[in-house]
């Protein structure tokens, strides 16, 4: 079950990969997360959390987003809610 307020499970999205539903996904781990381990979700697309109002414009605006962090709180939660904010 979800929990978080923008949150989406495992199976939820891993259904969701490959199809016509397939979301964009952004890893907004912190450069020192990052760093101890560089591995991202295959297709993910990696972008600084603290930049979010400037990389977001790239987006298609049609488009699902999730967005991951170290533990989907904090900083994947925070990046969540100002990407909606920002339509």
């Amino acid at each position: 079950m979800d929990t978080a307020p923008f949150a989406i499970s495992i199976a939820a999205l891993a259904s969701r990969i490959g199809s016509r539903h397939s979301p964009i996904i952004i890893d907004v781990r912190p450069d020192d997360a990052f760093e101890a381990d560089p591995v991202m979700m295959a297709g993910a697309l990696r972008r600084p959390p603290d930049q979010a109002m400037a990389w977001h414009q790239g987006l298609p605006k049609a488009a699902d987003i999730v967005v991951y962090g170290v533990h989907g709180r904090k900083n994947s939660q925070d990046v969540a809610r100002s990407l909606a904010s920002m339509g």
